[in-house]
């Protein structure tokens, strides 16, 4: 006796023609429910890959950032040594 008898469900013969109608609908739901997570995928991966484009462009302005930061301490190291270099050649 299988699950559906003990639970008094009737067990339905697919392969009998009068069952075809419940087994098209039941497959054009599903290709209905499939296309749905297909277009939900499609959303998903778009908002990744804006999100991708907005971290990729923080982390440009950061390296920039970095950049500017250390060109200007070597400016200052520069001037400092050329400040330094002056005394000295002052005091000879």
């Amino acid at each position: 006796m299988t699950s559906a008898e003990q639970t008094g469900e009737p067990i339905r013969d697919f392969s009998s023609p009068a069952t075809w109608g419940d087994v098209e609908h039941m497959r054009t739901s599903l290709g209905e429910q499939i296309a749905d997570v297909k277009a939900q995928v499609v959303e998903v991966e778009a908002k990744v890959d804006v999100r991708v484009a907005e971290v990729q462009t923080q982390i440009a302005e950061v390296e920039l950032r970095l950049t500017r930061m250390f060109l200007g301490a070597v400016a200052a190291g520069v001037a400092v040594l050329g400040i330094l270099m002056g005394i000295l050649q002052a005091v000879d």
